[in-house]
């Protein structure tokens, strides 16, 4: 699924059958869904993400702001040179939580993650 430049999107007990692609200026937001792939920003302006199984990572990269609550991630929660607020809070991550060279730094609390907690994530 595809949310083109400057669009915006909102799924709610949806179910998406691959990845989900946020692009410039774009807003998304996606509460109790299951997503069977990655969930990707890359220069968006919002990625809101609540409830909910992503079987592939999390991936925010060059955008604005994110918050990511209570989603069970089988991969990765990435985070890098995002330029707004990001919060990450309750989320159950089988792979790393990753964040560096984000202004402010992420925010959050009772992060489980079996992998590694690294960069400005390492206490989250």
């Amino acid at each position: 699924m595809i949310v083109p430049a400057g669009a915006s999107c909102t799924l709610s007990g949806a179910y998406v059958d691959g990845n989900v692609l946020v692009y410039g200026n774009a807003r998304v937001t996606i509460t109790n869904t299951t997503v069977k792939g990655n969930i990707q920003g890359e220069g968006h302006a919002n990625v809101a993400v609540s409830g909910g199984t992503v079987d592939g990572s999390i991936q925010l990269k060059q955008g604005g702001s994110a918050r990511v609550r209570n989603v069970r991630i089988d991969g990765d929660l990435q985070s890098f040179s995002n330029r707004g607020a990001q919060n990450f809070t309750g989320n159950r991550i089988d792979g790393n939580l990753q964040c560096k060279s984000n202004n402010p730094a992420p925010r959050g609390w009772d992060n489980i993650v079996r992998g590694n907690k690294e960069g400005q994530c390492s206490r989250l």
